[in-house]
């Protein structure tokens, strides 16, 4: 999280890397002169604090500028498409973290969310962007990732698994307060720890308020550092 990716080169094809988690977040016109279609195929967890959502719309806008086509494969949402929920972004809260002005769980694909972006005008100069959608197949809005029958590849080192892109729009939250959120272990999100906090009180307090689904219990960890995947979390 936050870790510069630098540019590169795929080692089986000699292919030129070019990171958009770096010293830039956005294509520029020299990395986009010689492309003709700018493809996106990203796998989002249908959170809106998830990064790679923002970088569809910043290739949106690089696109449009370079006058180039943006076509999105789609992809299932991994937490269905009937399930919205949480709070919608504050304008002045806007941020690589938090570009758009929808809820928190927004239920909407990649390539219904490309289509929102230009639609609604969430960010600007779109008006001109040659946008297709490669649609999909087979899926249904009440269909969460298993009920797709497909393998889960971890959509970021945080994200190994759909337990942890379930639970992650509630306890993301969370860790932006003074608490570790499970990273730093093999389940991140999963757990809620602090050295000053008072596990059993928290506990009993979560657990009366019956949420549907939800069991808490009071377990004692210890995060350490995961090369690639959390190197210093909080409390190690």
């Amino acid at each position: 999280a936050g870790a510069k990716v630098r540019d590169g080169r795929d080692p089986a094809t000699g292919i030129t890397v070019l990171s958009l988690y770096g010293r830039t977040r956005q294509p520029t016109a020299d990395m986009l002169r010689e492309v003709d279609v700018l493809v996106s195929d990203i796998h989002d967890i249908g959170a809106r604090f998830y990064t790679s959502i923002s970088t569809v719309g910043l290739c949106m806008q690089a696109a449009a500028a370079s006058g180039k086509p943006f076509v999105v494969l789609d992809r299932p949402n991994p937490l269905g498409g009937d399930y919205v929920a949480g709070f919608t972004l504050e304008p002045a809260r806007t941020s690589f973290v938090g570009q758009y002005p929808m809820p928190i769980v927004h239920g909407l694909t990649v390539g219904e969310l490309a289509g929102m972006i230009k639609g609604e005008g969430w960010l600007t100069g779109l008006d001109t962007l040659d946008l297709k959608v490669v649609a999909l197949h087979g899926w249904q809005r009440a269909m969460r990732w298993p009920a797709t029958r497909l393998p889960w590849v971890a959509t970021s080192p945080n994200i190994p698994t759909f337990e942890s892109a379930l639970v992650y729009p509630g306890i993301g939250v969370v860790g932006e307060t003074l608490v570790n959120e499970g990273r730093g272990t093999a389940t991140p999100f999963s757990l809620v720890g602090a050295p000053w906090l008072d596990a059993a009180t928290l506990v009993a307090h979560l657990n009366a308020q019956r949420l549907p689904g939800v069991h808490f219990e009071a377990v004692r960890y210890t995060p350490r550092s995961i090369p690639n995947v959390a190197a210093t979390p909080r409390f190690l």
